[in-house]
């Protein structure tokens, strides 16, 4: 009896051992490095930190994550995400409220950066935060809530290994950031957007689908402006407010050196005489009712007398 547990036993372990080499398929992982071209830095002292991905081979559309950062240590200042590989932003990080928390999409799906310069692909900038050190001591920056998804159509999520930044004020600079403040003096790149509606999102209403990229400073925001209205700052998707897209439309883009790139099309579509005029012309015509209602019952009256 005993000597059957004992095989029971070995049985289980040789059984788990073979789920593991054999049944489990190859676990994918992407690789992102949090990266910074300084070596030593002082209190007081900014910095840039990059956030670099290499897909590893694989197909990836989507990832979002928060960059956890000591806030008593460090302050976020600066985000650039020009040449960035994501191209519709869902979230950008927050510099008013100190919060990088970052989510975004690739259409078409992202590889890895090709060049005819080297074999192979290079991993991709995801974004650019520049912090201001306020404290002395350990500084460790990583990220947290990680997830990037496959270019599959179903979202398949991977595991994605992180290499963190790590580095330790210094007395005095020694060296500083090679990196100079960007001066951007160029536009965004010329856009163009669309007008849809949709079931699934404000119940089937017009709405604004519009993106561009600045490889110099980033978007800042946009703005859409729809016949003399003002301009409102906008995020895409925008809900049109005159949903019978009877006036221009003007969306623009602002970088965060101030630079702006206009898109604009004029009335998408013209209302018939009757959407223009209807009413007035339903006005019209009780009141020529009422005015031969009167006249025929004073014709009436008079012809009675």
């Amino acid at each position: 009896m005993i000597q059957i547990q004992k095989f029971k036993n070995y049985f289980k372990v040789l059984l788990v051992i073979f789920s593991v080499f054999f049944i489990t398929g190859p676990v994918l992982a992407a690789q992102i490095n949090l990266i910074s071209d300084i070596e030593t830095i002082n209190v007081g002292q900014k910095f840039w930190l990059d956030i670099m991905i290499d897909p590893a081979g694989e197909d990836i559309n989507a990832l979002e994550g928060v960059v956890n950062y000591p806030h008593d240590k460090l302050s976020l200042v600066n985000v650039n995400d020009g040449n960035s590989i994501i191209n519709l932003w869902i979230k950008k990080p927050d510099i008013k409220n100190n919060q990088a928390v970052f989510s975004g999409i690739i259409p078409g799906g992202f590889s890895g950066v090709l060049s005819p310069f080297y074999s192979g692909a290079a991993a991709g900038k995801v974004i650019s935060l520049q912090f201001l050190v306020t404290k002395g001591g350990e500084i460790k920056v990583d990220l947290d809530n990680l997830q990037v998804l496959l270019n599959n159509g179903l979202g398949t999520a991977i595991n994605t290994d992180v290499q963190a930044f790590e580095i330790v004020p210094t007395e005095n600079i020694i060296t500083f950031s090679s990196r100079e403040e960007v001066t951007d003096f160029e536009a965004p790149e010329a856009f163009s957007f669309q007008i849809v509606k949709d079931k699934s999102i404000f119940e089937n209403k017009y709405i604004l689908i519009f993106n561009t990229q600045d490889k110099g400073s980033g978007i800042d925001h946009y703005e859409v402006q729809e016949g003399q209205r003002g301009f409102v700052i906008a995020q895409s998707p925008y809900l049109l407010k005159n949903q019978h897209l009877d006036e221009q439309i003007v969306v623009k883009a602002i970088d965060r050196a101030g630079n702006e790139r206009i898109s604009r099309v004029g009335p998408p579509r013209h209302r018939t005489f009757l959407e223009k005029y209807g009413r007035y012309c339903l006005v019209l015509l009780i009141i020529i009712m009422l005015f031969l209602s009167y006249f025929l019952k004073k014709y009436i009256k008079n012809n009675k007398d």
